[in-house]
């Protein structure tokens, strides 16, 4: 009897927890973020989920590793979207052979003012065209990255569309 009761209590809390979690896929894509992350981080059905760097991350094929990934933050005062890009610049141009001026525009993320960053960067013989998007919320900074090579950007760009559109915050 303490068994089947165990047992039930257990399912009422799993069925609990799916049900508040608000973290139904939506058609086509699947859940990439786990309970540390403070958001909800869908990818297409097709990619591969990868946790395995502590980022949450997915990426296209073994073949085609183009990639997304979401990570956050912790700032330690006040910054912008474009303070914490000037903040991290210095690094990227150290880490990258070369790197272009970056296309900036205004966006959002789940309704939050964002920045997005574009630009060509060249890790070892390889190119990469590269975008950024810096979301400052409260005291977190949320970086999205989507890198791929420059033949294969245009041909995934419309699946990170819809990764962006159905990112939301907890």
């Amino acid at each position: 009897m303490k068994k089947i009761t165990a047992l039930i209590l257990s399912l009422i809390a799993v069925f609990a927890l799916a049900s508040c979690s608000g973290s139904d896929a939506p058609s086509g894509m699947k859940l990439a973020s786990n309970e540390v992350c403070d958001y909800y981080f869908y990818v297409p059905t097709n990619w591969t989920v990868d946790m395995s760097t502590g980022v949450t991350s997915a990426y296209y094929s073994e073949k085609d590793r183009s990639n997304i990934s979401m990570t956050s933050y912790a700032l330690s005062g006040e910054m912008t979207a474009d303070s914490y890009w000037e903040s991290i610049r210095s690094t990227y141009a150290a880490l990258f052979a070369e790197m272009s001026e970056p296309e900036v525009k205004t966006t959002a993320l789940d309704g939050v003012e964002a920045k997005q960053y574009t630009y060509v960067a060249k890790a070892g013989t390889e190119q990469f065209k590269i975008m950024q998007i810096f979301c400052v919320k409260g005291e977190t900074v949320y970086v999205f990255t989507f890198t791929a090579t420059p033949e294969k950007f245009e041909e995934h760009i419309d699946k990170v569309a819809l990764v962006l559109a159905e990112f939301r915050f907890m």
